[in-house]
């Protein structure tokens, strides 16, 4: 009989209780073209200029820009790097860029697991970054860039490469010789353009 009273006295407490955390005036705009609900945000805006990145039920991310001059000094570099590197393989392929919201969307991918096969995978990416397009991670840690889907790899998270801003001195650019035949090399060992 003690155990049958105390049940019915939790019952009808429960009951009494009001919902206090229930807000009526918030609400979340989500882009026609992501159609699903936002089910977690990766990463919040600082004011130093790092992107919300924001993830979609369909696995759609998207990056968005703070509208300080930060933010839009690296949605500008990571543009640049993207029309640069828009012919390689590892590059995922970004959609609805919007330049006055200073945001844009791609596929979510997962962070690598460090195996022998993915460590000579990425070294092959930064190779191809270095001497082909002069850009250069002199980060600690050169892996948080990388993520796959399946078998790809693919290097996201441009915008701290100074193609048209510097932010930071993880990364390095320096642009290749477009045409090398015009460049003559003297016999004093300095070069020189004609």
């Amino acid at each position: 009989m003690r155990w049958f009273k105390s049940n019915i006295m939790k019952r009808t407490l429960k009951k009494d209780k009001e919902v206090t955390y229930k807000r009526n005036d918030l609400r979340v705009t989500i882009p026609l073209s992501y159609e699903n609900p936002h089910i977690y945000t990766i990463q919040r805006t600082y004011n130093i200029g790092e992107p919300k990145i924001t993830q979609y039920k369909n696995d759609i991310v998207k990056k968005q820009f703070p509208s300080n001059s930060f933010g839009r000094r690296r949605f500008k570099n990571e543009m640049a790097v993207y029309e640069l590197l828009k012919d390689e393989k590892f590059i995922m392929p970004i959609f609805d860029i919007d330049y006055i919201n200073l945001s844009f969307a791609m596929c979510y991918t997962k962070r690598i697991v460090l195996t022998l096969n993915m460590l000579n995978k990425y070294n092959e990416i930064y190779n191809i970054l270095y001497k082909k397009y002069g850009i250069e991670y002199k980060g600690d840690c050169p892996s948080y860039n990388i993520r796959y889907n399946g078998d790809l790899l693919y290097i996201v998270g441009f915008s701290k490469i100074p193609i048209k801003y510097t932010i930071t001195d993880e990364w390095t650019y320096t642009p290749p010789l477009v045409n090398k035949s015009k460049l003559k090399i003297k016999n004093t060992n300095k070069f020189e353009y004609t």
